[in-house]
């Protein structure tokens, strides 16, 4: 399987950060699921923008698979930045 089939790259890497996710949320990671919806919004969301950017240049399987890389990998940044906040404080309320 490479890049250019029918099943490309870009499920897969979709795949990796889903994943992920449902690791974080099967572990009970804290903010699991506000960094699950996070992630999966940033995923569609910076996929759908990056391929709408890119230069119509570009191969067809080339542009999904950038535009997929850049909303996977801001996807692990969301979810990483959240399920690392601390906890509200007991005291502070």
């Amino acid at each position: 399987m490479g890049w250019d089939d029918e099943f490309g790259g870009s499920y897969i890497m979709a795949m990796m950060l889903l994943l992920n996710v449902v690791d974080d949320i099967i572990e009970g990671v804290r903010h699991r699921w506000p960094a699950a919806l996070a992630a999966v919004a940033i995923l569609s969301g910076a996929s759908w923008l990056t391929s709408a950017v890119l230069p119509g240049s570009l191969g067809a399987a080339w542009a999904k698979t950038i535009a997929a890389a850049v909303g996977v990998t801001l996807g692990f940044a969301v979810a990483a930045a959240i399920t690392r906040l601390p906890e509200r404080l007991a005291a502070a309320r």
